[in-house]
């Protein structure tokens, strides 16, 4: 798993992607290894009802990670348990890979932002889309880890591999 991690790694640098200087590079590996700093340890293996247990039912859940299929099937998930999920669905989204419009970013952070540290939401972090056909990392992502994990050190964030 490491080895595939460090692949990825190489491949966002390559692009010139890269990452800042306070982005924790082991965020790119997936399952158990995640090695970030804040946050609660990992779930494995698509154990929902393990997650579950670690959820307050009044709190809103905001569903982040890489690939909006990956997180809207969380998102459903946890909906279907009888959590208040919230997701980022953007009104007018104007980045198309590689060109990404700051205005997106932005509205992505602010909303993300509101939810964590306004409305105290407990986030699930489902990580990396680690799907073969993947071809690169979402600026997105990248953005919603720094904010979490450095730049706010929000606690109340459970990172969890749904398996997909």
């Amino acid at each position: 798993m490491k080895k595939l991690g460090l692949i990825f790694i190489l491949f966002f640098l390559q692009l010139g992607l890269g990452f800042s200087s306070n982005f924790d590079a082991k965020m790119c590996i997936a399952g158990n290894e995640l090695g970030v700093s804040g946050g609660n340890a990992a779930q494995t293996g698509g154990k929902l009802d393990s997650l579950a247990l670690n959820l307050a039912k009044d709190k809103p859940v905001v569903v982040v990670g890489e690939s909006m299929g990956r997180v809207n099937n969380m998102a459903e998930q946890l909906k279907a348990l009888g959590y208040n999920v919230k997701t980022y669905s953007p009104r007018n989204f104007r980045s198309v890979y590689p060109n990404v419009n700051k205005l997106d970013m932005e509205a992505n952070r602010s909303w993300l932002r509101y939810w964590s540290l306004e409305k105290n939401a407990n986030v699930i972090d489902i990580g990396l889309d680690l799907s073969p056909t993947r071809t690169f990392r979402s600026p997105f992502y990248k953005m919603e880890s720094q904010s979490l994990y450095n730049n706010w050190n929000y606690q109340n964030v459970f990172q969890f591999d749904p398996g997909f």
